[in-house]
């Protein structure tokens, strides 16, 4: 059996997470929703125990983390919104090599608090 090699990933700060989301808005990606995300988790007490990335791969995708660097399968949520059909999409992956542990879809309008109730049943 092959053993798993992390894929880790350095974190960005909220900031820059911002200002990435700022930015590709400017060129015309539909990211209002995951710029609002972001503005909502700089507010929050529990901004400085979770660590973010936007990948490349993935402008729509932010990867959510307690870890630094962040281990893009290991304890990470998956946040997404999918801008034409005005939904929210969480993905919680728990470990490697395991099945992705919560899979939801919600509305437009509670995304953000969605967002903190994943944030609390993580226990993060």
């Amino acid at each position: 059996m092959q053993k798993y090699q992390q894929l880790t990933t350095r974190v960005m700060s909220w900031k820059e997470i911002e200002e990435k989301y700022i930015d590709l808005i400017a060129y015309g990606w539909e990211l209002e929703n995951m710029l609002g995300l972001v503005k909502s988790i700089q507010q929050e007490a529990f901004a400085e125990r979770i660590y973010g990335f936007v990948s490349m791969m993935s402008y729509e995708t932010l990867i959510v983390s307690i870890y630094n660097p962040i281990d893009l399968h290991r304890e990470t949520l998956h946040v997404s919104f999918d801008s034409k059909r005005k939904r929210w999409h969480f993905e919680y992956h728990p470990k490697h090599h395991v099945p992705i542990e919560m899979e939801r879809y919600y509305g437009e309008e509670i995304g953000m608090l969605k967002f903190r109730q994943f944030i609390d049943w993580l226990k993060w």
